[in-house]
């Protein structure tokens, strides 16, 4: 299962402005090496790319468009933040189940009600709520897969 991720990209000796201490940069680091790193999923991180800093920026939305429609599922390390609230729109209107990781921040009430979106107060609780939810996706596809079996059969016994 392919897990797309939302958040910022750490940038070592830079000045971005949504990463603004370097306590938040070692907590951004481990959330993001306890995703790498459960075997249930693939979680792809947002790493630096210097390709990507180079691209237009119509490039970049075609470039993230395409990440998250082959996602599976979609985490959202929440910062605030204009690049985080695209992304995870763009996962909204893709119809992918959105995992926000809030930690202890008070998420505004727009983002509490957007439908489709499990919230999560610590990583190891979000992973396993990523590998229940795609489990149980899983089942429904199977269900789905015999129902169209049996009736597949039905109509070829009617012949």
């Amino acid at each position: 299962m392919n897990v797309h991720v939302i958040g910022p990209v750490i940038r070592h000796n830079s000045d971005d402005r949504f990463i603004k201490t370097a306590t938040e940069t070692i907590a951004l680091s481990a959330v993001y090496d306890v995703l790498a790193e459960d075997k249930r999923f693939t979680a792809h991180l947002p790493l630096p790319n210097h390709v990507l800093d180079a691209v237009t920026p119509a490039a970049l939305f075609k470039h993230m468009h395409d990440l998250i429609g082959k996602a599976d599922q979609v985490v959202w390390v929440y910062q605030e933040g204009p690049p985080g609230a695209i992304e995870a729109g763009l996962a909204i209107a893709a119809g992918k189940r959105l995992h926000l990781l809030a930690g202890t921040r008070k998420l505004p009430r727009i983002i509490r009600g957007i439908p489709n979106v499990v919230v999560s107060t610590d990583v190891a609780a979000l992973c396993d709520e990523v590998a229940k939810k795609f489990f149980m996706m899983q089942d429904d596809i199977i269900t789905i897969e015999r129902v169209q079996i049996i009736d597949k059969a039905e109509e070829e016994s009617k012949e």
